[in-house]
């Protein structure tokens, strides 16, 4: 569906981006019209449904799904998301009963088609019915079941079109992940700050472990605190918000990989809903049973955060106006990404601005290490060593350019031949012949003629102990 979108505007607007642009704001006011419809159904009133729809729309972490063309696929889905969920609720009264219903299900399918995200829909639809009704209706699991059905229909094709990554990190690692992503989601929501196109890996430091601890200690008590005061299903009722943001946070959560990233704010668009949506029912609450000043006061305070949210958005999106732009703003963050080093070193490399890629390299190996992959870190680091050593070239340092040539090698040799005596790097030409073609490298200089040795390894394994003392590296390397 998001394809077909971008296809309507090439034949509208061909390369011109406002057109891009306009379609993406189209579809997230589509979205923040269908947040407020269900803040509206759950039972919020309307000054505080318009209050928390109005936060979800101009909030920071939205800036990356709506100013980022590419990211349409966001707000596509959230808008069907959000009115395939209120379609749903409407549809448990009388009227127009089948009509809605209808629609209800015609959305999911098209929030599905958009992103593959929408999956956690169905239980969504349950937690929220729970929430209205405060009991369990099996007419209403009935009408639910069909969601079910659709979404597991999605899921094999959604594995297989997705090309979810192969993770490098360890299952435990992952779930760590998990529950390190899900206070980060919520801080994220309330306190925007320091936030980045481009965020690093996880990087556990005694202080955020011990901030994760009690976050989930304070988390068990107010659960223990609830069940106590609750009784029977009607615990359900009051935790079905926190329940729906888990629910729709978990194909983001970080358990599956995502690449080269553990979290991202573009994700928060459909989660961020149900936290605003639990924050919605106390100030709903405060409303109702506050008195004139002190409702003034929360008033007058929440219009001045908004605002200021606002402006801080406004400002953010310019960080999507290129690529290099980008880059600048995801390396100013604390810390930055090895991608975003990298990628910038060589924009600037290439750029012919070689007065800051020394800087950038350097700041490539005095980052904190994070749950990167072992081999993600090496190539990192190569690209900085590589770098450097055309930079010394260039500028005549001969002696400086030979060491880092060396150190180069001695990691391509490393991870190429972690056995000194033999290798199984093959080129398959045929399926009796593999050969690996190498370039010489004269001792001399860094110059690096076309000469080829092109080793027959149809007698594996090939004892290169006669080779030791040549300077060789892999030609295609």
């Amino acid at each position: 569906l998001t394809m077909l979108s971008f296809m309507a505007d090439y034949e509208l607007w061909g390369l011109n981006g406002f057109g891009y642009h306009l379609q993406n704001l189209f579809w997230h006011l589509a979205a923040v019209a269908g947040v407020y419809a269900f803040f509206r159904t759950v039972g919020l009133h309307n000054l505080t449904s318009f209050i928390c729809a109005l936060f979800f729309a101009v909030h920071p972490q939205r800036a990356e799904s709506v100013v980022w063309i590419s990211e349409r696929k966001d707000v596509i889905c959230a808008a069907f998301y959000f009115w395939a969920l209120v379609f749903f609720l409407l549809s448990q009264k009388k009227e127009k009963a089948k009509l809605f219903y209808a629609f209800s299900i015609l959305f999911t399918i098209l929030a599905l088609i958009s992103k593959a995200m929408a999956v956690s829909l169905p239980l969504v639809i349950l937690f929220t019915q729970i929430y209205i009704t405060k009991k369990p209706d099996s007419k209403c699991l009935k009408k639910i079941a069909p969601f079910f059905a659709i979404a597991l229909f999605f899921v094999p094709i959604a594995i297989l079109f997705q090309d979810i990554p192969q993770s490098h990190i360890s299952i435990l690692k992952r779930m760590f992940v998990v529950l390190i992503n899900v206070p980060w989601y919520l801080l994220k929501t309330f306190l925007p700050f320091n936030l980045s196109p481009i965020y690093p890996r996880i990087i556990m430091t005694p202080a955020q472990a011990a901030l994760t601890i009690l976050f989930y200690i304070f988390s068990a008590s107010c659960l223990f605190f609830y069940l106590r005061k609750s009784k029977g299903f009607f615990f359900f009722a009051k935790i079905a918000f926190p329940l729906c943001f888990l629910f729709s946070l978990a194909p983001v959560s970080g358990f599956v990989p995502l690449g080269a990233i553990d979290y991202a704010d573009r994700y928060s668009y459909i989660p961020s809903v149900f936290i605003i949506s639990f924050a919605g029912v106390f100030i709903d609450k405060f409303f109702a049973e506050g008195r004139g000043k002190e409702k003034t006061i929360l008033l007058s305070f929440l219009s001045i955060y908004i605002a200021v949210l606002s402006g801080i958005t406004f400002f953010y999106s310019e960080t999507w106006r290129s690529y290099r732009a980008v880059l600048e703003s995801a390396v100013l963050h604390d810390p930055p990404a090895y991608m975003a080093l990298g990628a910038l070193a060589d924009m600037e490399f290439f750029s012919g601005g070689r007065n800051r890629v020394p800087e950038l390299c350097r700041r490539i190996r005095e980052r904190e290490r994070g749950w990167e992959s072992e081999g993600g870190v090496k190539k990192i680091l190569m690209k900085a060593d590589f770098l450097e050593l055309i930079l010394y070239r260039e500028m005549g340092k001969k002696a400086e350019a030979q060491k880092k040539a060396r150190q180069l090698k001695e990691t391509l040799d490393s991870a190429l031949f972690p056995d000194k005596k033999e290798f199984l790097l093959y080129k398959h030409q045929d399926e009796n012949i593999k050969s690996v073609d190498f370039v010489k490298q004269e001792n001399d200089n860094l110059k690096y003629p076309n000469d080829e040795v092109v080793v027959d390894s149809s007698k594996n394994p090939i004892d290169i102990k006669n080779l030791d003392n040549c300077d060789i590296k892999p030609k295609n390397i």
